[in-house]
């Protein structure tokens, strides 16, 4: 896909990395960083925020999408008669932590992501 991308956007500097490094990237260099479902996929959640905040300049922005709570169907349910979806944690949402769910559909492994 690198090599695509490079091909068809010659001018934009493409660079592939460790996202818990980010070893071709400067202290300082970003003015702004957005990480959309990244974070809760690290095998090194630590690291990772760590590289991010390194490579942003002080004061400036990071936007960091994690995993939507829609996508976890073991803590929600529904109704016939509401169409909606209602969600409910037993820890609050907004709290950082690892969770482990259990293989679905035609997966056969663990889903290991942070919240």
């Amino acid at each position: 896909m690198l090599e695509i991308a490079c091909t068809r956007y010659p001018d934009i500097d493409f660079r592939l990395n460790n996202c818990s490094q980010l070893q071709t990237v400067d202290d300082g260099y970003f003015d702004l960083l957005i990480s959309n479902y990244v974070v809760m996929d690290t095998l090194n959640l630590d690291g990772t925020v760590n590289a991010f905040h390194r490579v942003l300049k002080p004061n400036d922005t990071a936007i960091l999408i994690f995993s939507h709570p829609c996508f976890d169907f073991s803590n929600s349910d529904s109704s016939a008669d509401r169409p909606q979806r209602h969600f409910h944690w037993d820890f609050p949402y907004l709290e950082a932590r690892k969770c482990i769910d259990q293989p679905w559909a035609h997966f056969s492994s663990e889903f290991i992501w942070f919240h």
